[in-house]
């Protein structure tokens, strides 16, 4: 898998929403073969090319939030285009959901099962996919920044420790990997442990409940 070398980010939570810049190879891959029994069930999304990681990840988690599939990734890519809008860009990407009625938040998680920025008390508690930004490969240096969908975290039901991550990767031949904790860490560490929850905000119950898992002072982005 080649990578394209771009300039180095530093991630901050507070200048997520404008400036987060993925630009890593990713590429067409084969199918999902099967889900572990903890894995949330989301239908898998292929990247087309380098710059397509986040893009793909979004319409992953968001047609399994809406409950259908009822966006296709050729397509937002399009209109993204036409709106004159980056695709590797976070802010970019929240911009062109909101105007669907779906809202990108985006946090500094934590490996926990705590409330409310533990990623697997989302995943695994609420039951939601979240992307999260990573490096390309582990050990890589933070320059190469790229999009990938955890859809389960093993959590040890005596002490709650957490495990390993399964994710959803664009890039990744096998599609679905597990991660133990310390290669997950060790790539997401790197990039300021970036998290983006996606909720279905035409759906006012999905709404107060998200209003009341998350404060302003939490989000921290005027989201």
């Amino acid at each position: 898998m080649k990578l394209i070398h771009a300039k180095a980010i530093h991630v901050k939570t507070a200048m997520l929403a404008a400036g987060l810049l993925l630009t890593t190879g990713c590429h067409r891959q084969i199918a999902v073969d099967a889900y572990p029994p903890n894995a949330l069930k989301v239908r898998y999304v292929s990247a087309t090319d380098f710059t397509d990681c986040l893009l793909a990840s979004a319409v992953m988690c968001v047609n399994y939030v809406v409950g259908q599939d009822r966006f296709e990734a050729t397509r937002v890519r399009k209109q993204l285009a036409d709106e004159g809008l980056d695709l590797t860009r976070v802010g970019d990407v929240r911009a062109f959901w909101a105007d669907r009625r779906i809202k990108f938040i985006p946090l500094k998680g934590e490996l926990t099962n705590e409330p409310p920025m533990g990623l697997a008390w989302w995943v695994v508690s609420r039951g939601y996919p979240v992307i999260c930004v990573v490096n390309q490969e582990e050990g890589a240096p933070e320059e190469f920044n790229h999009a990938v969908v955890v859809i389960g975290v093993d959590v040890d039901d005596n002490n709650g420790a957490v495990g390993d991550v399964i994710v959803l990767d664009p890039a990744s031949a096998k599609r679905l990997e597990r991660w133990d904790r310390e290669t997950f860490l060790s790539r997401w560490v790197p990039t300021g442990n970036v998290m983006l929850l996606v909720f279905d905000a035409s759906n006012q119950a999905v709404v107060d409940a998200w209003s009341r898992s998350l404060s302003p002072t939490d989000v921290g982005l005027g989201s």
